[in-house]
């Protein structure tokens, strides 16, 4: 974060300092779909029709103001109920689950679990470093 400090010397001329702070020991943002989610390991429990133009985002808790933060891309993968891949993953732009994906979702058979990784996120407010992003886990009930 950088921070402008605006001060007058004995003179009485204005002096601008510029200040690079680095703050530390914040908690973890997490990611939700529709709104759903959580910071560790939990599973979101969607049917199929609310996958349609799911929306993906990013939140970090405990922050004394609302960063502007979007994600700009994300990977879906899928997992049978024996918990191995099926199929392709697949790459989106942007934050939601689009009609074009939803179909290709659709064809794909014994579907039980959506994989959300791969996640990239944009602070248009901050200079933001985020380490690891956590995927999210959706399990597909009927």
């Amino acid at each position: 974060m950088v921070i402008n400090v605006v001060y007058k010397n004995k003179r009485g001329i204005s002096i601008t300092d510029k200040h690079t702070l680095r703050i530390k020991g914040l908690p973890s943002g997490f990611t939700l779909i529709n709104g759903y989610g959580c910071a560790r390991k939990c599973i979101v429990e969607l049917s199929k029709k609310e996958v349609l133009n799911a929306e993906i985002s990013y939140e970090m808790p405990d922050f004394l103001f609302d960063p502007k933060i979007d994600v700009t891309g994300f990977t879906i993968g899928f997992i049978d109920s024996n918990y191995k891949k099926i199929y392709k993953s697949i790459e989106i732009q942007g934050n939601k689950i689009n009609n074009k994906t939803y179909l290709e979702i659709e064809k794909i058979k014994n579907i039980s679990f959506l994989i959300i990784s791969d996640i990239h996120i944009q602070a248009e407010d901050l200079d933001l470093l985020i380490c690891k992003i956590s995927p999210i886990k959706v399990l597909i009930i009927e």
